[in-house]
């Protein structure tokens, strides 16, 4: 019975010892601890707007470039390259020249969206990598 009793004394000290040696936080860490938290999110939610915003008018900016530069440019040469002018020019039958020219646009289209899917897949990647390293970087700073 003297053994229960010291190791009832020694199973209390050691409990009163573990609880005085909790640390307590204060209040005060615990609420700034909180508006860094909304700090950071914040932060990440307008960094996340910004990249949003960078994608979209990459992808304005190369629409119009296709649209007043490239388009054009390959228009015209597709058309000089093809001899589309001089076929048209030669067909004596007006339903053939009006086959000939949609034939011809329709090619050309084919080629166009496969330039505009091409850029625009390479801007969304871009985006995505963004999007990517936004995340991972608030993540870290949380």
């Amino acid at each position: 019975m003297g053994i229960n009793i010291i190791q009832s004394r020694w199973a209390l000290l050691l409990v009163s010892f573990v609880m005085s040696a909790c640390a307590t936080v204060p209040k005060e860490s615990v609420e700034l601890s909180s508006e860094l938290t909304k700090m950071i999110r914040s932060a990440e939610a307008s960094h996340s707007a910004l990249v949003e915003d960078y994608i979209a008018e990459r992808k304005h900016r190369a629409d119009d470039f296709l649209e007043r530069v490239w388009i054009p440019t390959f228009m015209s040469k597709g058309m000089k390259n093809t001899g589309i002018l001089d076929s048209i020019a030669n067909e004596k039958n007006a339903v053939r020249k009006g086959a000939l020219l949609l034939e011809f646009n329709e090619d050309a289209a084919v080629e166009i969206a496969k330039r505009r899917a091409s850029i625009m897949d390479a801007i969304d990647e871009i985006g995505i990598s963004l999007r990517e390293a936004v995340r991972n970087h608030y993540g870290e700073m949380l």
